[in-house]
């Protein structure tokens, strides 16, 4: 399809050079790589790998069992492996499908249509499983990093924030603003393909690496990462804004996990104030409360611990180079103070601790569904979530009520893909995260036409 902006466009070589006067000197240095798991207690990351690995290759094990054991202890391996299969087994209230306000307006028609042809999607035979489409891509589909020039500038708080944007060489007639999951960057395989598949569309990418993600640095306890930061978004917004300032090109906002989280909670709390100024948000495989995930045995028990550990320490590695006295001893002590294997306990442990809120005002600055906020959205908005998503449970992202109360929002729920996953092919050069940039550029086309 060709997306066409209904706004106005920016020579490319005068938004890159306004861009790049703003370019840091410096970097922070990559610590991803530097990252000593055994800095943090390590038992709830070994056991969720463990899980992970066996739900992973369950079926290859058991195949593989029956050629090299005797039959009955071949049998005895496979049941095991199936009953944890089974106590972690993946349920969910919501079907496939598109969910949107009833009487329809004529954009959510439009965008249902657009939608439409997407809803057929099923992984390569390949994928066997929720756990392939969630772990092959990451794996799989290591695209090469885009020519990325950084703009620096100070949230509202006063703390250094980048934007890293992928100019394309054609006329610019729109930006996206995408924001990372937990621990992602502009490098990471999912933000790399969409500056790919919407840059021949004349579509820049401005990417808002999360506070101490990628190779931005943090310097204080009291700027660190936090998900209830609008803020930093309303800020970026700003910024774009000003790099096209002659131009009135669209803006989108595109949120993947933890981003999306980010995104929709950002349109809820901005509401109208977004009306004209942003055309368009996207979520996906992100929430909008945490209900189902929490209670969820396959996310907390498997993957939870995993996510929340890699997590864990880039932003332990991040605090303690920079924290001295008193600070220094504060982090690590909270790091310390137990064993965290879960979203909520980094919360309550971690980022309630260090910003003195209870758990549920950090939720409720966070999670869209707290306090109605999903009631002010005021821009078109899409929550894209899998059925079978085994970290962020669907229930939690599709939510009936919003749908039908809010002519805005429209969810979509695909039976299969996985956390962010939704492969369409094994080379990464043809296939890598193409479904949901063209999710996007479909989306982009039912809402400007």
């Amino acid at each position: 399809m060709q997306y066409s902006a209904s706004s106005g466009t920016i020579n490319c070589e005068k938004l890159r050079t306004r861009v790049a006067a703003e370019s840091p000197e410096e970097t922070c240095p990559l610590f991803l790589t530097e990252i000593k798991f055994s800095g943090l207690p390590m038992r709830g990351f070994i056991v969720g790998s463990l899980l992970v690995l066996t739900l992973f290759f369950g079926r290859v094990i058991g195949m593989i069992a029956f050629l090299i054991f005797p039959f009955t202890q071949a049998l005895l391996f496979t049941m095991v492996i199936g009953m944890i299969s089974y106590y972690l087994q993946h349920t969910t209230k919501q079907k496939p499908g598109i969910l949107y306000a009833n009487p329809a307006t004529q954009m959510q028609v439009r965008i249902s249509e657009s939608l439409k042809p997407y809803m057929n999607y099923t992984p390569p035979w390949w994928f066997l499983n929720n756990h392939f489409t969630t772990i092959l891509p990451i794996l799989l589909y290591k695209l090469p990093p885009k020519d990325i020039i950084k703009q620096s500038f100070f949230g509202d708080d006063g703390a250094p924030l980048n934007l890293d944007w992928h100019i394309p060489s054609t006329v610019i007639r729109g930006v996206i603003l995408a924001v990372p999951g937990l621990n992602g960057s502009s490098k990471g395989g999912y933000i790399v393909d969409l500056m790919e598949r919407v840059a021949p569309h004349g579509i820049a990418v401005a990417t808002l690496n999360g506070r101490g993600a990628g190779r931005t640095s943090v310097h204080s306890i009291e700027t660190s990462f936090h998900l209830g930061r609008p803020s930093d978004l309303m800020k970026c917004i700003e910024e774009i804004e000003r790099m096209t300032a002659d131009s009135r090109v669209p803006i989108y906002v595109m949120g993947y996990s933890a981003g999306g989280v980010r995104a929709v909670n950002f349109g809820g709390v901005y509401g109208d104030k977004l009306a004209g100024r942003v055309q368009g948000i996207f979520s996906f495989g992100g929430v909008v409360k945490n209900d189902e995930t929490s209670k969820s045995r396959l996310s907390r028990i498997a993957y939870q611990p995993v996510i929340v550990h890699a997590f864990a320490s880039t932003m332990y590695s991040k605090f303690i180079p920079h924290l001295k006295g008193e600070e220094h001893h504060v982090v690590h002590r909270v790091f310390q103070s137990g064993n965290i294997t879960s979203f909520v306990e980094y919360d309550l442990h971690v980022t309630a601790t260090i910003f003195n809120m209870t758990l549920q005002e950090y939720h409720d600055s966070s999670l869209p569904m707290n306090l109605d906020k999903w009631r002010n959205i005021a821009v078109p908005t899409l929550i894209v979530n899998a059925c079978d998503d085994p970290v962020l449970h669907v229930d939690d992202a599709v939510v009936p009520e919003i749908a039908l109360n809010n002519s805005f929002v429209t969810f979509m729920a695909t039976e299969k893909g996985g956390h962010i996953g939704w492969p369409t092919g094994l080379s990464q050069a043809e296939h890598g995260y193409k479904w949901m940039s063209d999710v996007v550029l479909s989306y982009i086309h039912a809402i400007q036409n």
